[in-house]
Formats: C-alpha cells, structure tokens, sequence
C-alpha cells in the first residue's frame, strides 16, 4: 500500500543522492540453470549495474538459456546435476571473489534488497577495518593469525 511505496521512494532517493552502489560491485553472483530461458532475462536484467560478475553454472540445457546468459554478460560453465546443495557448493567452489550473492534463475533483485546489500557490505568493511576499498571476506580472516599469548 501507501506505506510500502513511501518506503521504496525512501530507499530510492537514498541510493540516488549516496551516488549508487557502488560497493556492492564487490558482489559475484552465481545461479544454477537448466532450461530457464523464460526466466533469465529477468532475472540478468535486475542485476546489471551493481554486480561485478554473474557466473552460471548449467547442468546441460537444451533452451537459449546458454545464450540468454551471455547475452547479459554472463561467466557460462557446465556442470552435471549432482542435486541442489552439491551444485551450489561445486559452483562456490570456483568462485573468484569472498562475496557471492546465489540466485535461483526465477528470482529478481528488487531495489529494497540492493539497498540493503550494499548497506551490509559496508558494515562488514567496517567491522573487518577495511579501508583500502575491497570487501574482508573469508579468505581474510584465514590469513590472519591470532595473536600469541603469554602464560604467565
């Protein structure tokens, strides 16, 4: 109702006048297709602009989804079906950055869910004590060491 388009006109204007999104460019994102070629436009088309990668991973479509996908930029790998979790796992696996945002390839970012991405992005940043403009992820908390302690 009137409540929830004044929260998104709210939310909008803030990302306008902050000057985008820019820190969630830091986010890959990954989805898993098979024959989603009805799907996936939308889906690829809520996400340009603020992800730095989108990387499919498809267990053997016979559609356009493989070109649907390239179409929009995206990274095309195949893998067999091995279920969901195994998938998904396969896919994060090779993944190239700490942050990976997973899709299903009939669901859609929406302006709120941006919004509220970037704004945890930068509280991440700021509780790892990122300055240099790159997300900490995990890969960061493994190469730090814990301090020694003395025992007496």
């Amino acid at each position: 109702g009137i409540l929830a388009r004044a929260m998104i006109a709210s939310v909008e204007q803030a990302v306008a006048s902050s000057g985008g999104l820019k820190e969630a460019s830091d986010v890959d994102v990954l989805i898993q297709t098979f024959n989603e070629e009805e799907n996936l436009p939308h889906t690829l088309a809520s996400l340009k602009g603020w992800v730095r990668r989108i990387f499919i991973v498809d267990s053997g479509s016979t559609d356009r989804t493989i070109a649907i996908a390239q179409e929009y930029g995206g990274t095309v790998v195949h893998h067999d079906w091995e279920g969901y979790a195994a998938q998904k796992n396969w896919a994060a696996e090779r993944a190239a950055n700490d942050w990976i945002l997973s899709l299903d390839a009939d669901e859609a970012l929406v302006i709120q869910a941006v919004a509220l991405g970037a704004d945890a992005l930068r509280r991440a940043r700021a509780a790892h004590g990122r300055r240099d403009g790159q997300a900490a992820g995990p890969a960061d908390r493994r190469r730090r060491r814990p301090a020694a302690r003395s025992s007496g």
